[in-house]
């Protein structure tokens, strides 16, 4: 840990990471815990690439802390994976990854299936949760190699990219290990930190991950209610549709003599070439809009700069397209009022009846 890291840097490198690979809403710490906890190490494994977004073939082999340190390549975390002077795991806490020395980049078709060999420790569900923020981290590099990322062996960018990718509380709830040892003949309670942040620093980045996923889910949360009262709108424009059709019908086949003047610029309109099919348009159009947007903005996001980009660009098309909406339900409102007082008593009572059942 080095304490001479100051929070611009931690910000900076931050706004860096999340221009390389975005930031994720909270993985749930609890499922993952429980894995290691029944022995399926390699479906936790396996769960953490999936949040980072990876699909490496994993190998997960278990092995004594001196075996998985003297083991050839690997990412070997000095700090975060606690050693003796002899470069030998205690605690029985051990987590290591391996790779090929060629490291192909992420999306081509030789990164599918990656061979990535884990080394694991003799006690990890004894701590499953240091375990899990070992793994967020050490596959966080592996997600940062494939990348290519000029900062892939920094430890520091590495911790903050597993705080990007949904491990916030992961890393919180397992950063630290509290036990009773013996200590110069005495029973003592010991607690060690792992990780390359100072709780200070872990802490500012944890509240700027939480700040900023916030902001994102707050702008998510807006264009999916925008979305859902656009739908709402379409779904009352195609029922005000099929009434204004019924009533016009309703007027062709019994035509009065006379009408009220005041009324005569929305006989007009209702009769305009292309009317309502220019409005259906618009609808559908709307609709599909709406129906994309709920899709795309799901919860569980992966906020990247590209989306948040995308979710701004449907949020400004969102209020455009609500605002022409309103317009338009404006005018075939007033439209279907005209239409209904021309309609007859009898026939109004008839289309009540019809839509109430």
């Amino acid at each position: 840990m080095d304490d001479r890291i100051t929070n611009e840097y931690i910000l900076s490198a931050m706004n860096d990471l999340i221009e390389a690979v975005g930031i994720k809403e909270s993985v749930a710490g609890s499922d993952l815990e429980a894995l290691v906890s029944s022995g399926q190490v390699q479906q936790c494994v396996e769960a953490v690439c999936a949040q980072l977004g990876i699909s490496p073939r994993v190998s997960v082999k278990h092995v004594s802390s001196l075996a998985a340190h003297s083991s050839g390549d690997s990412f070997h975390s000095t700090q975060l994976s606690k050693t003796d002077t002899r470069g030998r795991g205690y605690e029985g806490i051990t987590a290591q990854v391996r790779l090929p020395r060629q490291v192909p980049l992420y999306g081509s078709a030789a990164s599918e299936g990656l061979a990535v060999e884990v080394l694991v420790g003799d006690d990890v569900a004894r701590h499953a949760r240091t375990f899990l923020a070992m793994m967020a981290h050490e596959l966080s590099h592996v997600l940062l190699y494939l990348l290519w990322h000029p900062q892939r062996d920094n430890e520091v960018w590495t911790d903050l990219t597993a705080l990007l990718q949904g491990f916030a509380s992961v890393l919180r709830d397992g950063r630290k290990v509290s036990e009773e040892r013996l200590v110069a003949g005495r029973r003592k309670r010991v607690e060690t930190t792992f990780g390359y942040l100072t709780d200070a620093q872990f802490e500012f980045a944890f509240a700027q991950v939480q700040t900023t996923l916030a902001d994102r889910q707050t702008t998510r949360q807006q264009a999916l209610a925008l979305a859902s009262n656009v739908a709402s709108a379409c779904s009352r424009g195609r029922g005000m549709i099929d009434e204004f059709r019924t009533l016009l019908a309703r007027l062709h086949e019994h035509p009065l003599s006379k009408y009220r003047t005041k009324d005569a610029p929305i006989l007009v309109r209702c009769h305009a070439t292309g009317y309502p099919e220019d409005f259906e348009r618009c609808l559908e159009a709307a609709a599909e809009l709406a129906n994309r947007v709920s899709t795309e903005c799901r919860p569980g996001a992966w906020y990247t700069k590209a989306s948040t980009q995308l979710v701004s660009h449907y949020m400004a098309n969102l209020q455009a397209t609500s605002s022409d909406l309103g317009r338009q339900l404006g005018r075939i409102a007033d439209e279907t009022r005209t239409l209904r007082r021309y309609a007859g008593l009898i026939f109004r009572l008839k289309q009540w009846l019809r839509s109430d059942q």
